[in-house]
């Protein structure tokens, strides 16, 4: 612990490379039982950097930090390519974290992930040798990558995907079904289908 205190009060002094930082958030004293956050990753411009964002702030949520001393956790996981594109910052430019925080996102902003739209998810195709339940499964796990689909969508987009056979066409038959009702009736044809196969064996 004394190290990590060490570590971050180093990287924390106000030497050439902190320049961008404002004396207001240099001059901060750190916490006299100060505990710098374990496991944080670094940050190289190579991934998502609103994903490292969020889990400074929840590591600054768990221990209290205050805004000064957030921005110098932040810095302390910078390294490469980011280490290189704070130190060229001008002197006195970040003074505060969410000043910090948006020049950040905006500089690596071409590494963002974004989200899947509904339409995403009309691409999920039933493969030829593929269960019902894998289909399932498989467009399941996309719809967890889509913010608030709506139910009609779910719903379209999941027989859509169907192979053509009778499920596909009972479904298409059914007005106003439920998304849920779908699941439960793909669970009980697989099912259906392992008790066919059973019985021939």
């Amino acid at each position: 612990m004394v190290e990590l205190r060490q570590q971050v009060t180093r990287e924390t002094l106000p030497t050439e490379r902190c320049a961008p930082f404002s004396e207001q958030i240099m001059i901060e004293e750190l916490p006299v039982h100060f505990r710098a956050p374990a496991h944080l990753p670094v940050y190289d411009g190579s991934t998502d950097p609103a994903e490292h964002i969020h889990k400074i702030e929840n590591a600054a949520l768990l221990h209290r930090y205050i805004d000064s001393i957030k921005c110098r956790i932040f810095l302390s996981t910078l390294t490469s390519s980011a280490q290189q594109w704070f130190d060229q910052l001008l002197g006195g430019s970040v003074r505060s974290f969410a000043e910090f925080n948006s020049l950040f996102q905006h500089q690596f902003a071409s590494s963002r992930t974004y989200k899947k739209s509904t339409i995403n998810l009309f691409g999920i195709k039933q493969e030829e040798k593929e269960t019902l339940r894998t289909y399932v499964q498989r467009f399941n796990t996309a719809v967890l990558e889509v913010p608030t689909p709506h139910q009609e969508v779910l719903v379209s987009a999941l027989i859509q995907g169907l192979r053509g056979g009778p499920l596909f066409e009972s479904l298409v038959k059914r007005p106003a079904i439920d998304f849920l009702d779908v699941l439960a009736c793909t669970e009980k044809v697989h099912e259906f289908g392992r008790c066919l196969v059973g019985k021939t064996e």
